[in-house]
């Protein structure tokens, strides 16, 4: 690269946005955790030293678990 970096590193940007929307991938999952799955927490009685209790975390995994997940 030298001086023609810049209009090399545009043109390649402009070209990416041309290709067409792909979508989201399918093969990925975001687990989040919101307000009502902390309330849910205290509610069943699940200790949590952070944002998942320990209880609540074996819960998602069992859930997962039939899909086979990957990491």
């Amino acid at each position: 690269m030298g001086w023609l970096q810049t209009w090399e590193l545009q043109a390649y940007d402009q070209t990416i946005r041309w290709r067409p929307d792909e979508g989201p991938d399918s093969r990925l999952l975001v687990v989040t955790i919101d307000e009502a799955d902390l309330q849910y927490q205290n509610q069943m009685g699940m200790e949590r030293r952070g944002s998942l209790a320990d209880a609540a975390l074996n819960q998602l995994l069992q859930k997962l678990q039939p899909h086979k997940p990957r990491v």
